[in-house]
């Protein structure tokens, strides 16, 4: 864990940094070596038991440091 930032008494907001991860094989482009997120199917842990399940991809510029 590198961070975390206590949101509320039941809430933390936790930052890290990805140590490994793994993904089927028919999931990674072979035109870019890169894993491919439209042929994935991503869960993402919101609070408790409850749990995002998406298949959209969304692209932010980043600022300026």
């Amino acid at each position: 864990m590198t961070q975390s930032i206590e949101l509320s008494g039941r809430s933390v907001w936790i930052i890290g940094e990805v140590i490994d991860s793994d993904a089927k094989d028919d999931c990674y482009s072979t035109v870019n070596a890169a894993i491919d997120v439209g042929r994935t199917r991503q869960l993402n842990h919101v609070w408790g038991d409850t749990f995002a399940v998406t298949s959209n991809e969304a692209h932010f510029k980043r600022a300026a440091p």
